[in-house]
């Protein structure tokens, strides 16, 4: 857990453990962005004080397609209030305050956009998301049915709506989601480790195992996706199997943390279990 998202929300008490752990693995895939202070960060914004809408868009995506996500945020604000009518400034804000898991600063952006455009379908998956991150998955599988009501191929509609149907606890339905999402996307890795994750939390750690399986030997296999398969493992209790793949990427001392934090999961039920493996555990979506 992008990751799935995916937009993650801030680490609960119960999920520190695997967060540091876990983090390796969006680390290594994502980089990291520079710092809200760099030079680049504080002469765009500069630079866009006597520029036009258009040109602070473009000037904008250089930011966010270089990694400086505080200063695209700046930026896209910038052309939103140059131009509070337009859709895109208001969208592209709220994906990147996504990516900076700013789970509130998107949900407003995209609530805004919405008021612009409601059958919007990029704005209401965005709050979607933006709602799991805050948790409130109930909200979000209104938002996600809305848009696959309206376009029953959206894939990413159809695994939104599993994620939040996953953290009500409602798993046989959100592994539902998440098969026809795969019908319409075979083998997408986000919604392939989404399903295994969802079956293992309904006990069902074999068909999970295999699932994630297949991921971890791809070749483009990321440390996150070997993690997960070594959740799996401690959810079902084969601690061994766990630490096994756990030390292919991390530290003695962040494997034995995980290992203690698998056996904390395996005592938790319902949706509080739920939450504390997929908000951390999943890519995003």
């Amino acid at each position: 857990m992008r990751r799935a998202y995916p937009t993650a929300a801030p680490p609960r008490r119960t999920t520190l453990a695997l967060a540091l752990a876990l983090g390796l693995g969006a680390c290594a895939a994502d980089g990291a962005a520079p710092s809200a202070g760099s030079a680049t960060t504080e002469a765009r914004p500069a630079a866009s004080r006597s520029a036009g809408p258009e040109s602070v868009m473009r000037m904008a995506a250089a930011a966010e397609t270089a990694g400086d996500l505080p200063g695209a945020a700046a930026l896209y604000q910038r052309a939103h209030a140059l131009e509070p009518a337009a859709l895109p400034p208001l969208l592209a804000l709220g994906r990147t305050l996504a990516a900076m898991e700013d789970g509130r600063g998107a949900a407003d952006a995209y609530s805004r956009a919405l008021r612009l455009a409601p059958d919007n379908a990029e704005a209401r998956r965005g709050h979607g998301f933006a709602l799991i991150a805050l948790d409130q998955p109930g909200m979000a599988a209104d938002e996600f049915r809305t848009v696959a009501a309206a376009d029953p191929t959206d894939a990413r509609a159809l695994g939104g709506l599993g994620i939040a149907l996953d953290l009500q606890g409602r798993h046989k339905e959100a592994q539902e989601q998440y098969r026809a999402a795969l019908r319409l996307k075979p083998g997408d890795a986000s919604l392939t480790n989404n399903l295994g994750l969802s079956l293992a939390l309904a006990g069902e750690y074999e068909e999970a195992t295999v699932l994630l399986n297949q991921l971890v030997r791809s070749p483009l296999a990321t440390a996150r996706a070997r993690q997960n398969l070594a959740l799996v493992h401690g959810l079902a209790g084969r601690t061994e199997a766990a630490a096994e793949i756990g030390r292919r990427d991390l530290q003695p001392a962040e494997v034995q943390r995980n290992l203690a934090f698998y056996e904390q999961l395996r005592r938790m039920t319902g949706p509080d279990r739920a939450a504390a493996v997929l908000r951390q555990a999943r890519p995003a979506s």
